[in-house]
């Protein structure tokens, strides 16, 4: 088997543990020196990401207009290698989430699968709700783009509410960190996977990766897998130092796009 098969094939395994089995860990994926603080948005567009609880879990979403969020299909799949869906309406968002406080929320009514399978099709782990309620009128919304990236080191931030970050009563925000490099994979083409080298741990799914156009912040990624150790399937130790076997995984965006536009 080619090393980079084998690579992809670590990754697909990881996805099914990012925002369930591992969701309430206390350790997390951290490189080197944890740089995450907390979360307290006060103003748009950053009070438009949120905590997301299902039946089987929390990940982070984000508004990206009135009554649509967008977060990782895994997020939203009751089971990930059946591929069934959970019910729309036993999805709750909650913008701007802190303090473990709800300062609104809303259910879905209608979702946007990129996959119902995930461990196959990492890349396409990306997914619309529809909610119930325009939460986006109130909380504002962000903008994903189809951002041309770097080949190496492009800087992003990331926001998600990592279960072992202050319980997830607050969003954990890293403002400084980096896509390492993009991955192409057969079909799925060109810039296909992220790595990147945020901290972060199970809930974290779904959480915008931020890239900065003329000052303003933009999604250009969906943040959805932390790699485990290869030798021993577990967890990687804290202060792991970033490598590719390593990194964190993020979907990009612009296939959800296409998909806002049709």
């Amino acid at each position: 088997m080619m090393p980079e098969m084998k690579f992809y094939i670590q990754i697909a395994r990881v996805i099914l543990t990012t925002c369930f089995l591992l969701s309430f860990s206390s350790q997390a994926n951290v490189f080197g020196k944890d740089d995450r603080v907390a979360f307290y948005p006060t103003a748009k567009p950053w009070t438009a990401i949120g905590k997301i609880i299902t039946p089987q879990g929390i990940c982070t979403g984000t508004l990206i207009g009135p009554s649509k969020i967008i977060t990782a299909a895994h997020c939203v799949l009751a089971s990930t290698t059946l591929g069934v869906l959970t019910a729309p309406q036993d999805i709750k968002f909650h913008p701007a989430f802190q303090a473990g406080v709800s300062k609104g929320h809303s259910w879905g009514v209608a979702v946007t699968l990129g996959t119902r399978f995930p461990l196959k099709e990492f890349w396409n782990d990306w997914a619309i709700v529809e909610l119930a309620h325009p939460l986006g009128n109130e909380f504002g919304h962000m903008v994903p783009t189809s951002l041309h990236l770097k080949t190496k080191d492009h800087l992003v931030s990331l926001v998600g509410y990592s279960a072992d970050f202050q319980e997830a009563r607050n969003g954990s925000f890293q403002n400084t960190c980096y896509i390492k490099e993009s991955i192409e994979i057969g079909y799925a083409g060109k810039d296909a996977l992220h790595l990147h080298d945020c901290d972060m741990r199970g809930g974290a799914s779904g959480g915008p990766v931020i890239g900065w156009i003329g000052g303003q912040p933009y999604i250009i990624a969906i943040n959805v897998a932390q790699k485990l150790d290869p030798k021993t399937g577990g967890l990687l130790p804290d202060g792991v130092t970033y490598s590719k076997e390593t990194a964190n995984v993020a979907a990009p965006v612009y296939k959800a796009i296409m998909n806002l536009i049709r």
